[in-house]
C-alpha cells in the first residue's frame, strides 16, 4: 500500500457501516480520506478518533442523489485536498417495498443512490484522473444481488439497481481499455433401452414422420460413432441432433463417488461433444445449414439451493453446457457456418428421472414440486426449430407458472387471448409495429402508447380488416403521470388489461467517463422506470380483476453480457438492460410468493434492424451496424406469439434470440 501513501481517496457514503470502516482503514494506511455524507457529523466524529493515525480523513457534507451536491464537493477536493486517486463508491440504498405496489418515489432515490450517484462520482473522477495523468482506482461496492437475484420478499428494484453496477464495471473496463488507461424430421433415436422407443414407434405410424430406434449407450464413444455412422449409411445425413441425454445422482462433493462423478460428466458433457462433433461434421460434409440443440437446465444457469445438499456435480455440468453452447456459437460464427446452436434450459420436468430422485433412505427428493409437463418442453423445441433461417435462438428458459394445470384446450393456442387487452409501450417504431400489428391480427384489442401516436393511427388505418383493433394512445412514459392517465384511460374505454408488453427503449451514445447526466436519467427513466411503472399498475388491474395475464420485459442480450464494441459507447445501456433482466426475477419472486397466476417473461434480442438504430447519431457506427447480423421486428414478434400461446402451467421465464452470425 505504499504507492498510496498521501494520496486523495473518496468514499462515498461514509457515515456508517461500511463506508465508516473503509474509511477508517485508508487512514491507518496513510492515506487523505474524503468521507461524503449526508449525516456529516458521524464523519467528523470519525476523524477525531483517527487523528493519531499517519493518515487523514476529511468530512466532506454531500447528498449524492443531487449532481449539484456531487460537483462541489469533487471541486472543494480538488482545490483544497488534492487530485483524486481513489474512488470508492460505496453509498448505497434498499427500500423494502414491493414491484407490484411499490411507490415511485422509493424506486427513484434506490437507482438515484445506487446507480446514478454511481455514475456521475465516477465520471466526475476519471475527468480529474485524465487531467492530472493519474493512474487511479475505482472500486463500486456492488453485492451478490448484483449477481443473483436472491429469493427474498420485498426486495424489488435493489437487485437490479445492483445488476446495472455489474453491467456499469464491465461497461467501464472496456471504455479505459480502449482509450488505455491503466485503469482497471426422420428421427433416429438414441438409449440404451431400445423397447421403448419400439413401443413409441409403433404409436407414431399414422404419422408423417419416421422414428428409427437405434441402441446406443452414450457413455462409450465407439458406440456413438457406429450410431452416426449407420444413421448415415441407412437413413441419411443428420439436420438435427438434439442432446437430450441427461443423468443426475444423490451423493454429494465432500464423501462422494468418484465413479457416480465420472458417470454424470460422462453423459452430461463428454457424450454431448462427441455427438455434436460428429453431427457438425456430417452437417459440413453435405453442405447442411443443420441446427443442433443442447438440453441444457435452470441449473445451469445457477446452483439451486436444495433443502438437503445432494445435488453435487450435476449442476457443474450444466453449467459447462451453457458454456460449451457459447463456445460452440463463437466456433461456428468464426467458420461462417450456417449451422445454429441452441441450449434449453427447463426447469423441473415431469418424468421418470425426476419421480426417481431419491435419497439414501428411499425418500423423494422433489416431493409434489410442481413441475413441467415433457410436452412442453417439445413445443419449446418445435419453436426454436420453426425460427427462420437468420434467427438463431440462442438460450431459452421454461419454468412452471404457478400449479400444474391440465387444460388441453388452452395449451399452445392463442384463442385465450382473442378480445383482450394488450398494452405495447414504445409501439410507434422498431420493434413495436410489429408487434401491435400481429396481436391485432391474432384478435386482441391493442393499445399503443407512443409519444408518435400518428404513426400507430397510420397501423391502425392498414389494421381495418384484422379481427382485433388498435388504439394510439399518446403516453411519454418518462412521465409518471402518462403513464397513471393511459392505465386509467384503457381501463374505463376499453377494459382491464391482460397482456403489458414493455417494449420502449432508449440508448445514447456517450460514455461513462464524460457523458452528461441527463441523457443517463433518460435511458434510466425510460428502460427502467418505466417498466417498474407500467408493471405496478398492470398488476394493479390484474388482481383487480382476477386476470391471470402475461407481461413481457423487452430486454437485450445486453442484459446478459456487456458486449465489447470496437468504439465503447453503449455506456449506461447494458446497466439498464441488466436491471431488467433482475427485475424479470424479481418480479417472478413477488408474483410466486402472492400465489398469483401471472406470468412474466424476458425477451432478449441480440440486434434488430430497426428505427431503433436512429439512437446512433454517429455515421461510422451506423455504418459498422448495417454490417452486422442483424434480426427483423417481425422475429421478435413471432417469439412474443410463441411466448404468450403456451399453456397456463408454463412460463417461458427468458427466452434469448440472435441473428445467426452475430458478433455481440
Amino acid at each position: 500500500m505504499e504507492r498510496w501513501e498521501g494520496k486523495v481517496a473518496i468514499v462515498t457514503g461514509a457515515s456508517s457501516g461500511i463506508g465508516a470502516a473503509i474509511s477508517k482503514a485508508l487512514v491507518q494506511k496513510g492515506l487523505k480520506v474524503i468521507g461524503l455524507a449526508r449525516r456529516v457529523e458521524r464523519v467528523e466524529e470519525l476523524a477525531c478518533s483517527l487523528a493519531d493515525q499517519p493518515g487523514e480523513l476529511f468530512a466532506v457534507a454531500c447528498d449524492v442523489t443531487k449532481e449539484d451536491n456531487i460537483l462541489e464537493a469533487f471541486k472543494w477536493i480538488t482545490d483544497n485536498v488534492g487530485p483524486v486517486h481513489i474512488l470508492i463508491n460505496n453509498a448505497g440504498l434498499t427500500k423494502p417495498t414491493s414491484l407490484t405496489d411499490g411507490s415511485t418515489e422509493q424506486w427513484q432515490q434506490v437507482f438515484d443512490v445506487n446507480v446514478m450517484a454511481l455514475c456521475i462520482c465516477t465520471r466526475e473522477t476519471i475527468r480529474i484522473m485524465k487531467e492530472y495523468d493519474i493512474n487511479g482506482h475505482i472500486v463500486h461496492m456492488n453485492s451478490t444481488a448484483g449477481h443473483q437475484v436472491p429469493n427474498l420478499p420485498n426486495f424489488n428494484v435493489y437487485p437490479a439497481s445492483k445488476f446495472a453496477v455489474t453491467a456499469l464495471t464491465e461497461t467501464l473496463r472496456q471504455e479505459l481499455n480502449h482509450e488505455r488507461l491503466k485503469i482497471k424430421i426422420t428421427v433416429a433415436g438414441l438409449a440404451r433401452r431400445i423397447d421403448r422407443l419400439q413401443e413409441l414407434a409403433s404409436s407414431l405410424e399414422e404419422a408423417p414422420g419416421l422414428l428409427y430406434p437405434l441402441r446406443c449407450d452414450i457413455t462409450n464413444e465407439d458406440s456413438i460413432l457406429r450410431s452416426f455412422k449407420w444413421i448415415m449409411d441407412n437413413v441419411g445425413p443428420v439436420h438435427i441432433l438434439i442432446n437430450n441425454a441427461g443423468l443426475s445422482r444423490q451423493t454429494n462433493l465432500t464423501e462422494g463417488a468418484t465413479d457416480d462423478w465420472r458417470r454424470v460428466f460422462d453423459v452430461n458433457v463428454m457424450a454431448l461433444c462427441i455427438c455434436t462433433r460428429e453431427a457438425v461434421k456430417i452437417m459440413r460434409e453435405n453442405n447442411i445449414a443443420g441446427h443442433i440443440i443442447h438440453m441444457n437446465s435452470v441449473a445451469g444457469h445457477y446452483v439451486p439451493n436444495m433443502p438437503e445438499p445432494t445435488f453435487n456435480v450435476y449442476p457443474a455440468s450444466k453449467f459447462a453446457v451453457t458454456a460449451l453452447t457459447e463456445s460452440l456459437r463463437q466456433e461456428l460464427r468464426f467458420q461462417k457456418s450456417p449451422i445454429k446452436i441452441t441450449s434449453i434450459s427447463p426447469g423441473l420436468v415431469k418424468s421418470e428421472v425426476s419421480d426417481g430422485l431419491q435419497d439414501d433412505g428411499g425418500k423423494e427428493v422433489l416431493p409434489e414440486m410442481p413441475a413441467l409437463r415433457p410436452d412442453d418442453v417439445a413445443d419449446g423445441v418445435l419453436y426454436v426449430l420453426s425460427t427462420g433461417p437468420h434467427v438463431q435462438v440462442m438460450y431459452w428458459s421454461l419454468r412452471l407458472s404457478g400449479k400444474l394445470s391440465h387444460a388441453k384446450d388452452s395449451h399452445n393456442k392463442m384463442e385465450r387471448w382473442e378480445g383482450k387487452v394488450a398494452i405495447v409501450t414504445g409501439a410507434s417504431a422498431g420493434i413495436g409495429p410489429a408487434v401491435i400489428k400481429i396481436l391485432v391480427e391474432k384478435g386482441l384489442k391493442v393499445i399503443g402508447l407512443a409519444r408518435l401516436t400518428h404513426r400507430i393511427q397510420e397501423y391502425a388505418n392498414n389494421l381495418t380488416n384484422a379481427p382485433g383493433q388498435l388504439f394510439a394512445l399518446k403516453c411519454d412514459i418518462a412521465k409518471e403521470d402518462d403513464i397513471l392517465k393511459s392505465f386509467k384511460w384503457v381501463t374505463e374505454k376499453v377494459g382491464p388489461v391482460h397482456i403489458l408488453i414493455n417494449n420502449a427503449g432508449v440508448n445514447r451514445t456517450t460514455t461513462l467517463t464524460d457523458g452528461t447526466t441527463k441523457e443517463w436519467r433518460r435511458v434510466f427513466n425510460v428502460n427502467v422506470m418505466a417498466l417498474c411503472i407500467c408493471t405496478r399498475e398492470a398488476i394493479k388491474i390484474m388482481k383487480r380483476y382476477n386476470i391471470s395475464g402475461h407481461i413481457i420485459h423487452m430486454n437485450s442480450v445486453t442484459g446478459h453480457r456487456v458486449p465489447n464494441m470496437p468504439e465503447p459507447t453503449l455506456n449506461v445501456y447494458p446497466a439498464s438492460k441488466f436491471a431488467v433482466t433482475a427485475l424479470t426475477e424479481s418480479l417472478r419472486q413477488e408474483l410466486r410468493y402472492c400465489k398469483s397466476k401471472i406470468k412474466v417473461t424476458s425477451i432478449s434480442p441480440g440486434l434488430v434492424r430497426a428505427e431503433f438504430q436512429e439512437g446512433f447519431p454517429d455515421d461510422d457506427v451506423k455504418a459498422a451496424l448495417n454490417e452486422i447480423p442483424a434480426l427483423k421486428p417481425e422475429d421478435i414478434a413471432e417469439a412474443i406469439i410463441y411466448v404468450l400461446s403456451t399453456g397456463p402451467n408454463v412460463q417461458v421465464h427468458e427466452l434469448t434470440v440472435h441473428p445467426l452470425g452475430e458478433l455481440l
